[in-house]
């Protein structure tokens, strides 16, 4: 059994710079953050932690019922363009057509806001 003070081994990966991982490696010989086997663990993780910000808490009640799939769909993208599993073409595509439909929303919601407000305006005018 290693003494609790002795060194840890560190993590064999390499950083995107080149450079070692300066993190301390588990069984694997990896740290978390690049122990392959510990892959869907990290994305899950990444995944939760982004759905239980209060920023996105707040956001996900504002959004109509009609639209969270999309956002869903967009967290889902953000989280695999950072795993290297989705192309940021694509995630950059999926954002041009949710802002569009959000657009496209919004307008629609202001025309009937609009058209309220006249026929409340036509009946107090008489």
């Amino acid at each position: 059994m290693p003494a609790a003070d002795a060194p840890r081994p560190p993590c064999q990966a390499q950083r995107r710079d080149g450079q070692p991982c300066g993190g301390v490696a588990g069984p694997s010989g990896y740290c978390f953050a690049h122990d392959p086997e510990l892959a869907a663990r990290r994305k899950e993780g990444n995944r939760q932690g982004g759905q239980n910000k209060d920023t996105t808490r707040r956001l996900t009640k504002l959004v109509p019922s009609r639209l969270k799939p999309v956002l869903e769909t967009l967290f889902t993208a953000l989280d695999e363009v950072h795993a290297g599993d989705l192309e940021p073409r694509q995630a950059t595509a999926m954002a041009a057509l949710a802002s569009a439909i959000g657009r496209l929303y919004e307008t629609a919601q202001l025309e009937e806001r609009l058209l309220k407000l006249e026929e409340v305006h036509r009946e107090q005018t008489g």
